[in-house]
């Protein structure tokens, strides 16, 4: 990005929790306890880690999350407000923020994971609101949307608000979610894991040739497939023009904790795409094209690579090597 040029700015729209990681030196067995060599407590979820990454990287990101009140939810807070990311609390009536539990193997960072996931209520309202006070302070509309799927209905506002205001609209799909396929319609690029097995005539559709036919068939222009350490896959698809694709090595770390990686390569991955600007009229999906598509990915890879050379979600923002990004 030229120097010179605005920050880029995103919305994210999605899952908040509380992550909770603990270093082991190997995992526990059934009915033992042990002490944790190293601990991280922070705010996670895919949206809300993506957004951190946006604002890290030099961008100005907004969080559209339900948080609520209470403890955990000041923990969140707290985490967002230091590391510069606007939260717009979609809290409904009922529910609770969830929290992540993680065991980290010290010696190999293979991860174990447990959470409730989205347990709290949605109202997109202040969302909407939030987008009525921005336009009516004269305030410019993101450059970009990023939905990761957990809430539909807040997804659904976010995308809706990023085709009016022709921001790029990315959706971090993850693994298959009911109710995904109402949503990857409506998105430029979308980001799936190699676990996200869409529904084909014949059961699961698992291969990554296939993964990208469905979405190519429903009008994704963009698809950018992470499988771990493995290479990164992309394709583009844009209009009568022959599809192209090809992929990205990771840069080779020594991996400490992979919890969030994933995240951080989606944020990553959006700041990198937003930074291209916009287009003649003013869209930013117009300053997107295969080109910008493989370098954002490069991008991605080095970042989220970064991120798991330190343990949590947080402390490759302050790690020596960050300056590099």
């Amino acid at each position: 990005m030229n120097a010179s040029a605005p920050a880029p700015t995103g919305l994210f729209c999605g899952l908040a929790v509380v992550d909770v990681v603990q270093l082991v030196d190997s995992p526990p067995g059934p009915d033992e306890k042990m002490t944790a060599v190293d601990q991280a407590v922070s705010a996670g979820g895919p949206a809300t880690n993506a957004a951190v990454t946006f604002a890290a990287l030099g961008g100005r990101a907004a969080l559209a999350a339900p948080v609520g009140t209470g403890p955990l939810a000041e923990l969140v807070r707290a985490d967002l407000a230091q590391h510069g990311v606007e939260l717009i609390d979609c809290s409904g009536a009922r529910g609770s923020l969830s929290v992540s539990s993680c065991t980290v193997s010290a010696t190999t960072a293979q991860r174990s994971v447990v959470s409730t996931n989205g347990r709290a209520t949605v109202d997109a309202d202040p969302l909407l609101s939030w987008a009525r006070r921005n336009r009516d302070a004269g305030l410019p509309a993101p450059d970009t949307v990023l939905v990761d799927g957990h809430y539909p209905a807040l997804a659904r506002a976010g995308l809706d608000l990023a085709i009016g205001w022709g921001s790029l609209r990315i959706m971090d799909a993850g693994s298959w979610k009911d109710g995904a396929e109402q949503l990857i319609g409506s998105c430029d690029v979308v980001a799936p894991s190699a676990r996200f097995f869409p529904p084909g005539p014949d059961g699961p559709l698992t291969e990554p040739e296939e993964v990208a036919a469905w979405l190519r068939g429903r009008g994704v222009t963009g698809i950018v497939l992470t499988d771990g350490a493995r290479p990164v896959r992309w394709w583009w698809h844009d209009g009568p023009r022959p599809s192209e694709h090809g992929q990205v090595v990771p840069p080779q770390v020594r991996a400490l904790d992979t919890l969030g990686a994933g995240d951080v390569f989606h944020g990553a991955l959006a700041h990198a795409l937003a930074s291209h600007g916009r287009g003649p009229t003013g869209s930013t999906r117009q300053a997107v094209d295969t080109e910008s598509l493989s370098d954002a990915v490069r991008r991605a890879c080095a970042v989220a690579a970064a991120s798991t050379t330190t343990l949590g979600a947080r402390a490759w923002i302050t790690a020596p090597e960050s300056g590099a990004f």
